[in-house]
């Protein structure tokens, strides 16, 4: 039995009601996955990165505007919005600081074509911000040198003062809050504020995964946050959704833990529910039947909760679906795989 499932043994005394849902009931058919969501997820990137790189601004802003509207085709929730401004001002493929340059300078020519176009300045800010953390580079904070700390801060800097250029305008765009949530994470905001925008945010598009995830990633503890806090923001937020929208929600926060802090016990140091995770993760693969994520979401809680039979299932059900994004390693994979059989 791999040590990581070891740790959580206690959990299964805790989550008895897994058992309330048998797993054969609520998986989609094996036959159908498959890892078309990246590929759905590419190509509206895609298709904005052709438009800037065209020069054609009123496609941008008319595309951008359809890719709001649209719900997510995803399992993980993510808007296609937010792929827009990867395609566009996200971090370059083998970034260097040329072509971080040549990003920032291809949209100030977008803003400066269309002053008044919000979306332009949410792009910019997007760019400043992968270009701020590009500048700070990876390296815990005492390796960061004075002159990268100084780049990284006026990067953010710039990045806020796009998005505070008619800030009334923002409760007609989801994906202000995003960016100006990542610009808050960078400057270490007080929790109150931060907060205060996100519960703004969750009132006007309480469905919408983007500014919930952002809050996630402040909220760990290796950030701002504590478990507790983490756990409390989690449920607050899935219980005024309510209901199926409310579960899903749910399991998709509890999976942007696991995302992003792989080394953390999702249930028995947060305190979730492995019970309404497995339900909300349930309802996402019957939503999305192809999506080899969500299953692979899904076995990695099973395997968290100690939730022996479900484990069975899903391994059985992924076959050879692996996702690297999901679990710390294919040896961490297979291992939980040995366990369940």
């Amino acid at each position: 039995m791999p040590n990581r499932i070891a740790l959580f043994l206690f959990t299964f005394l805790v989550c008895a009601c897994h058992k309330a849902t048998d797993p054969h009931t609520i998986l989609a058919d094996p036959s159908l996955l498959d890892n078309s969501e990246a590929e759905k997820e590419y190509s509206f990137a895609l298709a904005a990165s052709n438009l800037l790189s065209e020069k054609d601004y009123d496609g941008l802003e008319k595309l951008a505007a359809t890719d709001r509207a649209l719900e997510s085709p995803v399992a993980s929730g993510t808007a296609p919005i937010s792929d827009f401004y990867d395609g566009i001002a996200g971090t370059p493929n083998n970034a260097t600081e040329a072509s971080f340059q040549q990003e920032l300078s291809d949209l100030d020519a977008w803003t400066k074509a269309r002053p008044d176009s919000v979306t332009a300045r949410i792009a910019c800010a997007n760019a400043q911000i992968s270009y701020a953390w590009f500048s700070r580079g990876s390296g815990w904070a005492n390796t960061v040198t004075d002159a990268e700390w100084a780049a990284f801060r006026s990067s953010l800097a710039e990045a806020s003062r796009l998005l505070l250029v008619d800030v009334d305008k923002r409760r007609a765009y989801p994906d202000w809050y995003s960016t100006i949530e990542m610009v808050g994470m960078g400057q270490s905001w007080p929790k109150f504020k931060f907060l205060k925008l996100s519960a703004e945010c969750a009132s006007q598009y309480p469905t919408d995964a983007d500014p919930y995830t952002h809050a996630v990633i402040y909220l760990l503890p290796r950030w701002e946050g504590t478990n507790a806090e983490l756990a409390n923001f989690i449920t607050t937020s899935a219980d005024r959704v309510g209901g199926d929208e409310g579960d899903i929600l749910y399991a998709r926060l509890a999976a942007c833990v696991w995302t992003y802090s792989c080394d953390t016990d999702v249930f028995s140091q947060t305190g979730l529910s492995c019970a309404r995770v497995k339900h909300g993760m349930g309802l996402i693969c019957r939503r999305f039947p192809h999506s080899s994520y969500a299953m692979n979401c899904f076995c990695v809680f099973a395997c968290q909760a100690h939730d022996h039979d479900a484990a069975h299932v899903l391994f059985d059900q992924l076959g050879d679906h692996f996702l690297d994004s999901t679990w710390p390693s294919r040896e961490e994979f297979e291992a939980d795989r040995t366990w369940s059989r």
